[in-house]
């Protein structure tokens, strides 16, 4: 078929339209970004790699102002910053706001509901854009949801072997959110609170026997120091926040600096597995050579049978809320999907 000149100048007008835009197509742009922890733990460094990317592919004509460690606002802070605008965007862990994201807040907090990061990665994805209910809850909560980070297994730390369940009678545990005292209730632990910051003194102390984290955020702890026990008990890995833009901000940005946001937060998540699976690999080397003594954790299929299923038990706690339905969806779809 042969097209005449209308034709053509059509299809060339449509075709530029498609395409992506140049880098100096970009108006100068600036997103404060506050951030709960520093760019250096390896749940931000694909925060830190998206900034970096963004100003790259636009020419520095878009920038995301970095504030780390709670610079620009406390990790207890963050959300009502973002949500209000006092901040552009915002690194939001949805378990420590479960208040005002109920059905964001298991994704960050429920021990072993993930086999993989891969399939939390994938889990997280597929409910925000299949579930009706957290697209709600992003939008009252005034958030446009960027992407989600990752944070690897949870592994633990003690001043003693734990080699079975039974090493865990009398154990005085660092715990946080409602579903770890769940577990270690199990096992019969003792959970203890102990907020971030003070995991070196609390071990130090005696407050706590054992702590639960990835290996890279056990090393950059320096626990090695105090703790000389590391076992292999595995609690699965997390999503450990999701990066939010104010959506008023969202909604006045022009396309292409949306679509630039957009295609580098997609662009993130195969950068995001490598960076988190490396920094674990690096983590454990260093706890290794700080003299710690690696425990094989003989009883993990008999911890996973005895552990209650604690999605049902968050489901249940969502249908006391009237919020039955949605929970038991996202549930069975969770379910699903690993």
């Amino acid at each position: 078929m042969r097209l005449n000149k209308a034709s053509l100048a059509a299809a060339a007008i449509t075709a530029a339209l498609i395409l992506p835009a140049q880098a100096s197509d970009y108006p100068e742009t600036n997103l404060r970004f506050g951030h709960s922890v520093p760019g250096t733990f390896s749940s931000a460094l694909t925060d830190d790699w998206v900034s970096k990317e963004v100003e790259k592919r636009s020419d520095g004509a878009v920038k995301m102002q970095m504030f780390w460690a709670g610079s620009a606002g406390s990790p207890a802070e963050l959300f009502d910053l973002v949500s209000t605008g006092a901040l552009d965007a915002a690194a939001v862990t949805p378990s420590w706001y479960a208040a005002n994201l109920p059905f964001f807040a298991p994704l960050s907090s429920v021990p072993l509901a993930y086999p993989d990061i891969e399939t939390a990665q994938k889990v997280a994805y597929t409910l925000l854009e299949e579930m009706p209910v957290l697209q709600e809850e992003a939008k009252n909560a005034n958030l446009h949801v960027l992407r989600f980070a990752l944070i690897n297994n949870y592994h633990m730390m003690c001043t003693s072997p734990v080699r079975t369940i039974e090493d865990f009678k009398g154990k005085k545990v660092r715990s946080q959110g409602d579903f770890l005292p769940i577990v270690l209730d199990a096992l019969g632990a003792t959970p203890v609170t102990v907020l971030p910051g003070e995991f070196y003194e609390a071990m130090q102390r005696g407050t706590v026997d054992c702590i639960s984290l990835p290996w890279d955020f056990l090393a950059s702890n320096r626990l090695y120091e105090v703790a000389k026990y590391a076992s292999t008990i595995n609690f699965g890995p997390l999503v450990a926040h999701f990066q939010a833009v104010n959506l008023d901000k969202w909604n006045s940005l022009p396309p292409e600096v949306q679509q630039l946001l957009t295609e580098v937060s997609k662009d993130a998540q195969a950068n995001d597995r490598e960076l988190v699976l490396s920094a674990e690999a690096k983590g454990l080397q260093a706890i290794k050579d700080g003299g710690v003594e690696m425990i094989e954790f003989e009883d993990q299929d008999k911890l996973e049978a005895l552990v209650p299923d604690l999605l049902n038990i968050w489901a249940e706690r969502m249908a006391e809320k009237g919020k039955g339905d949605e929970a038991n969806a996202i549930v069975a779809r969770w379910k699903e999907l690993r």
